[in-house]
């Protein structure tokens, strides 16, 4: 997957500030996007105590949802990540005799 490109509109206080992120490392864009869901589900939750504002909750949802959507083909990647970092693990294991072995050799061809 490639990058996760976020832009930022933020107006308040008589301040207009625009700017745009991209992340690459999947472990930032997987924290965006929790953030960005949990901003979501803050204004989904303010939004439906006003009932004059039903367009504005089904906008919400529809953005809640595809931030769902994305997160879980994220996490999708990060599942696949693991499984093949763990494929190609292979531990080396080496024997106490033989490692005690090589060193009393090593050892007594230094002394001869």
């Amino acid at each position: 997957m490639d990058g996760l490109d976020v832009a930022f509109l933020v107006r308040g206080c008589g301040t207009d500030l625009t700017f745009a992120i991209q992340f690459d490392e999947l472990v930032h864009k997987l924290s965006v996007t929790s953030h960005l869901a949990s901003v979501l589900q803050m204004s989904i939750n303010y939004v439906e105590r006003d009932s004059t504002r039903r367009d504005d909750l089904r906008q919400l949802k529809h953005y809640a949802s595809t931030i769902n959507a994305l997160q879980g083909r994220l996490q999708e990647v990060r599942r696949r990540q693991r499984q093949r970092s763990k494929e190609k693990v292979m531990p080396c294991v080496l024997s106490q005799s033989r490692s005690s072995d090589e060193e009393s050799h090593g050892v007594e061809a230094a002394s001869s």
